[in-house]
């Protein structure tokens, strides 16, 4: 197992999305520590057992691979009981009863200030100082803090509007449906009277009732679809929310001046929803590049 001779504690990133990932490394170094980085828990594995300087694993939960975050978590905890344990996500809220002992979880989009006091909690200070909150600061760039917060609570207030509509749709759908329901009732009122003219004559109706029973079924398969969607949008929607918030990150933190950066947060944006149209096109499955 190799040995390091670093003085500054290790941190171990598992994330399987690259803006969200280069945001953890980004928290990491700002706390004053190195950044190990992984895309699957089945790479964590490996970078543990070929190194023993690890000294803590920030993972997110839903990732590919032979298990998730929360598995990798619990081997962790069991192989490697010295590693502390940071747990993140977007749409699993996770309890203590299912996170390792002494290990922490934060939902998604993540603070950045929160999280680098919470690594130096609980690893040490590292390089740098803890950063101070400039919340009654009066400077240009506590300005421009205050001013892409602003732009991240907009887009989270878009996403509301956007679920909102979904809701609003739904119900449309169903005052069509209380609409027709007299229709419905008389169609109801028919069929009970061929169903009894049938049974006069001999007929047998089973098979009329079987069909009912499969419409019964399929309503029911409907609405558990219907919930998983609202639950897969709900799901997007913070990822949205931490990617925007990555990639306004990742631009301020290279970007010579604020005309700068504001072409390259426009540009990347363009080019995630450029990513989407094409996955959109093709069902969310296998797209080229080209």
């Amino acid at each position: 197992m190799m040995a390091s001779a670093n003085i500054l504690p290790i941190v171990l990133v598992v994330e399987d999305e690259m803006v969200l990932r280069m945001r953890a490394v980004d928290i990491v170094v700002d706390a004053g520590f190195i950044p190990v980085e992984a895309v699957s828990a089945d790479e964590a594995i490996e970078i543990l057992e070929s190194r023993d300087d690890i000294s803590l694993l920030f993972t997110d939960i839903q990732m590919p691979g032979s298990m998730d975050g929360l598995k990798l978590a619990h081997a962790v905890h069991t192989r490697w009981p010295h590693i502390k344990i940071i747990l993140v996500s977007g749409q699993i809220l996770v309890t203590d009863a299912d996170k390792p002992d002494d290990s922490r979880f934060f939902a998604k989009p993540l603070e950045i200030a929160q999280m680098i006091l919470q690594l130096q909690e609980m690893v040490g200070k590292g390089a740098l100082k803890v950063m101070p909150l400039l919340i009654a600061a009066d400077d240009p760039l506590t300005q421009e803090n205050r001013a892409l917060r602003d732009q991240l609570q907009q887009a989270g207030i878009a996403a509301k509007a956007l679920l909102l509509k979904t809701v609003l749709n739904t119900e449309k759908q169903q005052l069509i449906i209380d609409e027709n329901r007299p229709l419905q009732e008389a169609l109801t009122t028919e069929n009970d009277t061929l169903k009894l003219a049938l049974a006069q004559a001999g007929i047998d109706a089973k098979a009329l009732l079987v069909q009912a029973g499969i419409d019964a079924e399929e309503r029911e398969a409907a609405d558990k679809l219907q919930h998983l969607i609202h639950a897969e949008l709900h799901h997007r929607i913070k990822n949205i929310l931490a990617t925007v918030g990555a990639i306004t990150h990742q631009s301020l933190r290279t970007a010579p001046s604020m005309a700068h950066a504001s072409a390259a947060i426009d540009g990347r944006l363009a080019a995630l929803a450029r990513a989407h149209d094409l996955l959109t096109l093709v069902r969310w499955e296998n797209a080229t590049i080209e």
